[in-house]
């Protein structure tokens, strides 16, 4: 995620503090997200879930968790597979404590305010 999915992360800064329904992604973001479905449901597939590599939440898991995040802020529509790990990604300990910490993130940078 850090090298890739430019489109995805220029377009849709993460912010867990907001949520945009029926948010309209750009054409190379949408291409992103659909990269980034496959290659969630790729891994499901192979491994057996529930998690991105099998039955271990992992470092595969951590990685994609904000992009998870940018699916959950911008209402992406995601097939059933890659939906339901958005849901255990954002259900994790470890993402429902980072959103509560951002909650009381006093310093808003108003250029990811849409």
């Amino acid at each position: 995620m850090q090298a890739g999915f430019q489109a995805l992360r220029g377009f849709c800064p993460m912010n867990t503090r907001r949520q945009y329904p029926g948010f309209a992604l750009a054409a190379d973001a949408r291409a992103d997200v659909r990269r980034v479905e496959a290659l969630w449901e790729e891994g499901l597939a192979r491994f057996g879930g529930p998690w991105l590599a099998g039955p271990d939440w992992g470092a595969a898991d951590i990685m994609f968790t904000p992009v998870a995040s940018r699916f959950t802020t911008y209402d992406v529509a995601l097939s059933p597979a890659a939906e339901g790990l958005r849901q255990r990604l954002m259900a994790h300990p470890f993402m429902a404590e980072w959103c509560a910490a951002a909650e009381t993130e006093g310093h808003v940078l108003a250029r990811y305010e849409r």
